[in-house]
């Protein structure tokens, strides 16, 4: 009941002396510090600035206190006020304007390139450096760029560097004629900027690309045609500008082709008739692999070979305008005859006649068996290059007498077969 009646009291008292108050505050920018004061002199004032994100400092008991909000935004700040025997409360809304410009970071632009600066904010009047006054700028040159941006007597200031790429180009030059199966030479490039590079060209009919560092590039040509560059791409990906052309040319160039008639290799001692087959040629020259050489651009050449062997004939030649073409290969001269030999002694410590087998001669499809004294079979090959060592499962075989069944296809295309008897000697 006592308190009841002490509240009462309080309200009269306040209805007959008419208590008010007035909340004042100034600095409403954000980043700075609030001004807040009452129009009155109380005994006490608790503040609340509705500000809960600012902690403690969220409430004052101060009569005059000042507060830095966390953010912008609008806020309810609250006074209550003890003056005499009277607890007054007061609320008024409170904006904290900050004027955000950013106009981000340091950087570099092409050359060429423009770059539109924003600083806008609703409400808001600009000042560039150039005094210029709207929200954004646009700028191609290098330097520095700042703006203040002013919003409701609150100010922002904010700057950025502007830096030029120096221009990027790209010249061609080169061009070769050569005959077919010459190498060109390689074309030249030289460039300007920023690198690392990166260099498209085409010759119309396929494109390329390389990457570089350097300001100079010699560059290999494999097929002919006309080349161009087409784009060049440099640092910060700026793109720059390409010239000049380079031609490569293929001359007309002959074909070299000849042929060697199979029956003519083989017999003994006798002529070997090559014919030439090349095209599009008015000289030629044959090496014949045994030191001989011939200049003869008949369609068919012989020649006589002093024996047999393994030979490497090799033909050029050349058309009206130099332009020259070879071609080689191999080929053999060998007897028709199979020598095989009537004994051998393998493992007797003097690498002679260790192994038995045929070895003057080329032949395909070829078998040959090792027969023991009772016909059962000790060794058997189709490898020519691996004659018998005269062991059998790794064993060194009893000396005696083996019988031999070889057969092969001859150079002639005949089936030879060759039977016989060799002794195995110590």
């Amino acid at each position: 009941m006592e308190h009841i009646l002490s509240m009462a009291y309080l309200v009269f008292f306040s209805s007959i002396f008419n208590y008010s108050f007035s909340i004042f505050s100034s600095n409403h920018c954000f980043g700075d510090s609030s001004l807040f004061s009452v129009n009155t002199s109380p005994d006490s004032v608790l503040w609340n600035f509705g500000d809960p994100e600012s902690g403690l400092a969220n409430t004052s008991d101060l009569v005059s206190p000042t507060h830095q909000f966390s953010a912008p935004g609008v806020y309810s700040v609250s006074a209550t006020v003890f003056l005499l025997d009277s607890v007054l409360f007061k609320e008024t809304e409170v904006t904290i304007t900050d004027p955000e410009v950013n106009l981000g970071s340091d950087t570099t632009l092409c050359n060429g390139a423009v770059l539109t600066l924003e600083a806008t904010n609703s409400n808001a009047a600009y000042l560039w450096q150039d005094f210029s006054t709207s929200d954004t700028l646009k700028v191609n040159t290098e330097g520095l760029y700042w703006v203040e941006v002013n919003k409701s007597t609150c100010t922002s200031i904010d700057s950025i560097y502007i830096a030029i790429d120096p221009p990027i180009s790209a010249i061609l030059s080169g061009g070769d004629t050569t005959c077919r199966g010459v190498p060109f030479s390689n074309a030249f490039i030289s460039t300007t900027g920023l690198g690392p590079f990166s260099i498209e060209y085409s010759n119309n009919f396929n494109d390329y690309i390389f990457f570089g560092e350097e300001d100079a590039y010699h560059v290999f040509i494999g097929d002919s045609g006309t080349y161009s560059l087409t784009n060049i791409i440099g640092a910060h990906n700026c793109v720059g500008t390409v010239s000049g052309t380079a031609l490569y040319v293929t001359l007309r160039s002959p074909y070299a082709d000849f042929s060697v008639g199979s029956k003519e290799v083989i017999k003994d001692f006798n002529t070997v008739s090559i014919k030439n087959n090349s095209i599009g040629h008015n000289w030629s020259e044959w090496s014949f692999g045994d030191g001989f050489f011939l200049e003869d651009s008949s369609s068919i050449v012989h020649h006589v070979y002093g024996d047999f062997g393994t030979y490497f004939i090799e033909l050029v030649v050349e058309n009206d305008i130099a332009c020259r073409d070879s071609l080689s290969q191999f080929f053999v001269v060998q007897s028709n005859e199979y020598f095989v030999p009537n004994a051998f002694t393998p493992n007797d410590g003097n690498i002679l006649n260790d192994s038995f087998g045929l070895y003057n001669t080329r032949a395909e499809n070829f078998e040959m068996k090792i027969f023991d004294k009772w016909g059962k079979a000790v060794y058997i090959t189709d490898d020519i290059e691996r004659p018998w060592d005269g062991t059998i499962k790794g064993s060194p075989a009893q000396i005696g007498t083996y019988n031999y069944r070889i057969t092969l296809l001859d150079p002639l295309g005949n089936i030879r077969k060759l039977t016989g008897s060799v002794q195995l000697l110590k």
